[in-house]
Parts: C-alpha cells; sequence; structure tokens
C-alpha cells in the first residue's frame, strides 16, 4: 500500500505522527560567524513544489552532513515542527523542521551516488532564466570587485562581491557573479592571487540575478572552489595558459568597464520592439527618449514586500485611500506603476518602481504626458507571462 505523504503546508507545530517525501533543494555549506554558533541552512521540497527550511546548529552540521545530500530525496517522519522566529522569517507563522530523537530519516534511493557538478559552458547560460534554475560553472577570473555592502530597508546590512569569470565558449563580455554574504568575504578571500595567473574556479548552484539582465548571483547552496579537480578543470586551465593574451585582454577591458561604465546606447521605442521579436538583444543598456501620454492611477499597484528579498507578502492596497504601510512588518510598502512609453516610431509597455507617494498624481499625470523622459531601461533575465522579454526600468531623468 502506498504511503500516504503530508504536504509541507499542511504541518504545524502541533502536528503529530506524519510523514513527508522531500527534495534538499537548498543546502547551503556551514557557516562559522564570528563568536557565534556554527550552523546550517536547508530547503526541503516535497513533490506538490511546497518548501520549508531547517537549520541545524552546532554538533548537528556535523551529524546531519552525510545525512542530507543536496538534490536528493528522502522521507522524514514526526520531526518536530516549530515556528520561526519572526526576525528570520520570511512571512508570519513561518515554521521549519527540526530533528529530535523520534525523527525517522530514510533516502528514497540508497543506489544514488553522491551528485556531482553538471558544468555548462558560459555560453549555454540561457538569456532569460526562471528563478528556480540552477548553473554550475568553471571559469578563469578575470576581475574581482572589492566588497560593497547593500543596505535593505529594515536596516540590515548584507555584504555584496562581484566576480567576472571566463570560457573558451565567453563572448564580448565576461559573465558576472554576485556572491552574497560570507561567499562574498571569507570565501572570496580564498581568490586573492586570482591576477597573479590564471586561476580556474568552481562556482556551482548559482542562479539567474535579478537586478540586471545577462548576469549570476549566489543562492543559498553556492560553494566556490578555487582547486577544483577533473577533466573539465584541466582542459580549461590549458586553455587559459596557452591563452594568456586573451586572458589579459579580458582583464583589461573589465578593468576598464568597471572603472569607466558603459554609456547607455540611445534607441527608439521600434528598435526595442525588434529586439523582443527576433531575440536579437545584447548585453547593452538603452535610453529611450518618451512621453507617457495616458498615466491611470489605476495602474499604481501598492504592495508590502519582503525587506529581504523584495517579493510581494500577499497584502495589497488602493493608491487612492493610502499607501504608508511602513508600520507593517514584514517589510515595506512598494509601488509599482505600469505605463505605455511613446515615441514617434511606437509604444511599449514598461513597470517602473518608485517611492509610496503619489499623492499628487493628476499634476504627475499632466507631466508625464508633457514632457519627454529619458529612460534607461535594460533587458531581464526573465519572459513575462505572455512569453515576451521583460524590460527594467533602470532610471529616469527629464529632458
Amino acid at each position: 500500500m502506498k504511503p500516504e505523504y503530508t504536504p509541507l503546508d499542511k504541518l504545524s507545530p502541533i502536528t503529530k505522527a506524519y510523514k513527508v517525501r522531500v527534495t534538499v533543494k537548498e543546502k547551503s555549506p556551514i557557516r562559522s560567524p564570528p563568536n557565534k554558533k556554527i550552523f546550517q541552512k536547508l530547503v526541503f521540497e516535497d513533490d506538490e513544489g511546497k518548501n520549508m527550511k531547517a537549520t541545524l546548529f552546532g554538533d548537528e552540521c556535523d551529524h546531519f552532513k552525510r545525512v542530507f545530500e543536496h538534490k536528493k530525496k528522502y522521507e522524514i517522519a514526526n520531526a518536530p515542527v516549530r515556528v520561526v522566529n519572526p526576525k528570520f522569517s520570511s512571512f508570519p507563522g513561518e515554521c521549519e523542521l527540526t530533528f529530535g530523537g523520534m525523527t525517522k530519516i530514510q533516502p528514497v534511493d540508497r543506489t544514488e551516488g553522491l551528485v556531482l557538478p553538471e558544468y555548462i559552458p558560459i555560453a549555454d547560460v540561457p538569456n532569460t532564466s526562471d528563478q528556480d534554475d540552477r548553473f554550475d560553472l568553471l571559469g578563469v577570473v578575470v576581475h574581482m570587485e572589492d566588497v560593497r555592502q547593500v543596505t535593505y530597508k529594515s536596516g540590515r546590512v548584507a555584504d555584496v562581491r562581484d566576480i567576472s569569470i571566463v570560457d573558451e565558449s565567453t563572448g564580448t563580455r565576461p559573465m558576472i557573479i554576485s556572491a552574497w554574504g560570507q561567499l562574498a568575504t571569507s570565501d572570496c578571500e580564498l581568490l586573492k592571487d586570482w591576477s597573479s595567473s590564471p586561476l580556474v574556479v568552481s562556482l556551482t548552484f548559482l542562479k539567474p540575478a535579478t537586478h540586471r539582465g545577462f548576469s549570476l548571483q549566489s543562492s543559498m547552496s553556492t560553494e566556490i572552489n578555487p582547486t577544483p579537480v577533473g577533466e573539465k578543470v584541466e582542459a580549461l586551465r590549458a586553455w587559459a595558459h596557452a591563452h594568456l593574451d586573451v586572458i589579459t585582454d579580458y582583464m583589461a577591458r573589465q578593468l576598464e568597464f568597471m572603472t569607466v561604465g558603459v554609456e547607455p546606447v540611445p534607441t527608439t521605442l521600434d528598435q526595442i520592439i525588434k529586439k523582443n521579436v527576433d531575440n536579437t538583444v545584447q548585453e547593452e543598456v538603452y535610453t529611450i527618449t518618451v512621453t507617457i501620454p495616458d498615466a491611470q492611477l489605476s495602474n499604481v499597484i501598492a504592495y508590502i514586500g519582503c525587506d529581504g528579498c523584495g517579493k510581494r507578502c500577499g497584502v495589497a492596497a488602493n493608491p487612492t485611500t493610502t499607501l504608508n504601510f511602513k508600520t507593517l512588518t514584514p517589510g515595506h510598502c512598494r509601488v509599482n506603476f505600469t505605463f505605455d512609453a511613446a515615441d514617434n516610431t511606437g509604444t511599449f509597455r514598461l513597470t517602473a518602481f518608485g517611492p509610496d507617494d503619489w499623492s499628487d498624481f493628476d499634476h504627475l499625470a499632466v507631466a508625464l504626458k508633457n514632457t519627454p523622459m529619458h529612460i534607461i531601461i535594460h533587458p531581464a533575465q526573465s519572459l513575462n507571462r505572455a512569453g515576451v522579454l521583460r524590460w527594467v526600468v533602470q532610471s529616469v531623468s527629464r529632458e
């Protein structure tokens, strides 16, 4: 008789005598913060696509090191469920699994071997990717920025560092990897000699970046290995040493790009529309000069967004009444404005994100209709619901 599994979203602290069938969707490296317990984070996903987290502390990290392997499937029975500390939760009432003495954990397939990285050429990373997609890359480091800090609205500060890598397949520009948290600090210190000789690194389980097109960023499970092994590694090292002039040229051009930046390419809406149709989008950013002839207040949407990831928390509001949600938790009020931009070559629908004060919208609508705006846009790394490439508004200025 086929066992009955409980969906993860049906578990609560009062759930008893249950069994779940899950896959280890995310497994972070073991982290050792200064003056704090070591910890490791896990994310489980069931067959219905529902997720639940777990955090291991201290000796649990070693005890479960070989129990839970990344991307493998398990049956878990009677694991205590507790409510996540609101300070670390993604939404109110979020629960997580813990592992007590009565918990039973059994792999679904005992014959499965170790899950190895599935390296792909940089050129094979698709221009448009879903946030659930993950990529394993080998690359030669050609630039590494200093650590910078990003402050969320909640006041939480995160470290981030950009690493640029190339391989034999790379086109005109390297792939930029944004490493977050401890990856940006102590893990990247292992790459400090990247500029002295070609350094091949392994970056596993990367996800699409949302803040700009055609780049990747670290996920919870990302690991940076400066000493990978294997045939593909040796082949890339041999290519790099045989093409030192190419690597040096990448380093020089990337340093110039990081220092000077790239001017947005002036273009018209018909050219942007054509890029959507024939899939000729490159890695540039573009400037369009447009008006917004029919700005509607009904197209202004207010919602509560998570301070950490910016995603909706399921709360919306009518912008004609109030947009001040800053007293609510988690997150802050966020506003997006969808509009049809127009120039003398056509119209194109865009969405911009802005502050939460749209009380004088009538005067703003008149200004948008009569004053040409310079809008800098770049292609996102995802498609909209209609299967068309999304474009991200980077900045807006008036003529």
